[in-house]
């Protein structure tokens, strides 16, 4: 197999010093090196490689790249036996050396690229996934939240690109699949954020248009503005008054409605959603958007949230029924919608469940592969997360590089959800196979003929 893409930063003012504290060696004449540098670019871009490389940066010695498979090919190739120490030691736990594991994650990882970077300012790291890139540049959301570790962080990132291939591969957006994760340190001063988001911005414009990002849980348009001063062009979802699409959650919502009317359909022969119940997980920027379209559709609403102000406005102020945690499952619906965060369906949920069908917004809903199996031998309809969450991806990507109208972009989300989840559904019940099946077939063919 042959290597197709190669990622270099040209050395430094301080590389030398860089270097003597990994590997002592003598004196490095710097002049000298960048000679060899450009030298070793030069054969790179001789042997056929697309070469990024990146500007001098002397705050980013502590960016690692690891090439798992080629970039822009869709061959498989088994993971290295990784052992990867993250060098430095964390903020505020000085005693202890950051380590990750890198071999029991990407062993079973089929993407290309992971940018791993320690911003020392912040005590934060930074993790970006590039799972594909066969459609086009990696896109996907930035997380921001504290980890337990950094190894769920990375799996974090991990699962999400993986997630992000499928969800623009099915309806044939022409951009690959990337998840970009900002691991904080607990008890993270707000009135640093502004900085690290602009540390992180400018390892994105660094990347020089490999991965093009957009807010996802914990960060917003606002902050997408902020990235945007060191990272445009590649930063998608600012703020309507720095020429942006805003808030996503509306449009994702009304993608995940228009996906719930098809799931009713294809139960019930009526897309009406009259008279149904919806159970809502989740009351966000997604989930609150959601309630508003099925209330007004005259479906019978509850939910679930754990803040207290949420819970506040929907029961109290609006009158809706609220489900506490521990009787979510087994409430009794026709359809579950998980809005907030994934791996909820899994061996200990299931079995309890008592809806007929799962359509929500949250992201990677299934905690393994194998639970789709035990959704359809339960008799419930699954709607494929990346299927049906689609909208703010999609309505973002339209309005801001298609020059789509907002309502042209709601009426391309919701036309594409239903005639998606309708072949999604005919395919998984004529071949006897689970949806997410037929949503992966579905999306595996045109990767493949991108290949």
């Amino acid at each position: 197999m042959t290597p197709q893409h190669a990622i270099i930063r040209l050395p430094g003012e301080t590389y030398p010093q860089a270097l003597t504290r990994l590997v002592p060696t003598p004196p490095i004449d710097l002049a000298l090196a960048c000679k060899q540098h450009a030298a070793y670019l030069q054969a790179l871009r001789q042997c056929g490689l697309d070469v990024i490389a990146l500007p001098p940066d002397d705050d980013s010695h502590g960016t690692t790249i690891l090439t798992i498979r080629p970039l822009r090919r869709g061959a498989s190739l088994a993971a290295d036996r990784l052992k990867f120490q993250i060098g430095g030691r964390a903020r505020n736990r000085k005693s202890e050396e950051v380590v990750v594991d890198v071999e029991s994650l990407l062993s079973e990882w089929d993407g290309e690229t992971v940018i791993v970077h320690h911003d020392k300012p912040a005590g934060a790291w930074f993790f970006v996934a590039i799972h594909s890139t066969r459609l086009g540049p990696a896109a996907g959301g930035t997380r921001m939240k504290s980890y337990p570790n950094l190894q769920a962080a990375l799996q974090d990132a991990l699962r999400l690109s993986a997630g992000m291939t499928y969800k623009f591969a099915v309806p044939g957006i022409r951009y690959g699949g990337g998840k970009a994760v900002i691991a904080v340190p607990a008890g993270f001063a707000l009135q640093s954020r502004p900085a690290l988001l602009r540390r992180y911005g400018a390892l994105i414009r660094q990347l020089g248009g490999l991965y093009y990002t957009a807010p996802d849980v914990g960060t917003s348009s606002t902050d997408m503005d902020i990235v945007a001063e060191t990272g445009a062009p590649y930063v998608f979802g600012r703020t309507l008054a720095a020429g942006g699409m805003g808030d996503t959650g509306p449009i994702t919502a009304l993608g995940v409605f228009a996906g719930i009317q098809v799931v009713c359909e294809h139960l019930f022969g009526d897309a009406s959603l009259t008279g149904r119940c919806v159970l809502v997980q989740g009351t966000g920027q997604v989930g609150g958007k959601l309630i508003e379209h099925l209330r007004t559709a005259g479906a019978e609403v509850l939910f679930n949230d754990v803040a207290e102000a949420a819970i506040r406005h929907f029961r109290d102020e609006l009158g809706l029924k609220f489900v506490p945690a521990e009787a979510v499952y087994e409430t009794e619906c026709d359809v579950f919608s998980p809005c907030a965060l994934g791996g909820i369906l899994n061996a200990t949920s299931i079995p309890q469940m008592q809806c007929r069908a799962v359509a929500g917004g949250a992201n990677n809903q299934l905690g393994v592969p194998e639970d789709a199996e035990r959704l359809r031998a339960r008799g419930i309809l699954y709607a494929p997360d990346y299927v049906i969450n689609v909208g703010g991806a999609m309505g973002g990507i339209g309005i801001e590089t298609m020059g789509w109208s907002y309502a042209q972009a709601e009426k391309e989300v919701v036309e594409s959800i239903q005639r998606t989840l309708r072949q999604i559904f005919g395919t998984a019940t004529a071949q006897g196979i689970t949806t997410e099946a037929a949503a992966r077939s579905m999306a595996e063919e045109r990767l493949r003929a991108e290949t």
